[in-house]
């Protein structure tokens, strides 16, 4: 991912979440942010295509990573993909 330029954050340690929070460039109001992580939720920083403006532009995702055994699906993707 380093050579996409991507970074993934899970919930930072207090010890670095002043580091963490500066690589995403958020301010000390945004530290809060942390303390609501739980887990499997996840923050996302990279590059992403613009159409509109014909190039990459910085962008940062927060949200939870789903567990997807846990989801209605599995099972019926389990059976089609014959995974055991």
């Amino acid at each position: 991912m380093g050579k996409a330029d991507s970074l993934v954050f899970m919930r930072p340690p207090q010890n670095s979440a002043d580091l963490v929070a500066k690589e995403l460039r958020w301010g000390k109001a945004d530290l809060e942010r942390f303390d609501s992580m739980d887990r499997g939720d996840a923050i996302i920083k990279a590059p992403f295509y613009s159409k509109e403006k014909g190039r990459n532009i910085s962008v940062t995702l927060q949200g939870r990573i789903v567990d997807f055994v846990n989801t209605p699906l599995y099972d019926r993707f389990r059976e089609e993909y014959g995974i055991n």
